[in-house]
């Protein structure tokens, strides 16, 4: 949806930003879009590699090549760790959710009998 393309290309921009970097927000929306078109590319799971280098090759047309690198990686390092960090609390909260529902059961049988 529009909305998801929207944060995303904020995120990348935000990301620049943070590194004192200025980009034209057009060309923002334009690596957004090409980071998008390379993660779908099968060959490594979610892109991992082929995203990173694609991005940065397209961010090297307005920066520096060690800037638009470190872009690219901070970029997918948010990407990736908020994924796995939100994963990782779900399933979390999931087995916990899970024992005491167990534990639960378990002794209403014990009281039942």
């Amino acid at each position: 949806s529009g909305c998801t393309w929207l944060m995303e290309a904020t995120r990348v921009l935000l990301v620049t930003q943070a590194l004192g970097y200025s980009v034209a927000v057009p060309f923002i929306l334009f690596v957004t879009l090409a980071y998008a078109l390379l993660i779908i590319v099968p060959l490594t799971p979610a892109g991992l590699g082929i995203a990173e280098t694609g991005m940065a090759g397209v961010l090297s047309l307005t920066l520096a090549p060690d800037q638009a690198v470190s872009v690219a990686i901070l970029d997918r390092s948010i990407t990736y760790l908020s994924v796995v960090i939100i994963g990782a609390l779900l399933l979390l909260v999931r087995q916990i959710k899970s024992a005491v529902e167990q534990r639960s059961a378990r002794s209403q049988k014990q009281a039942a009998s």
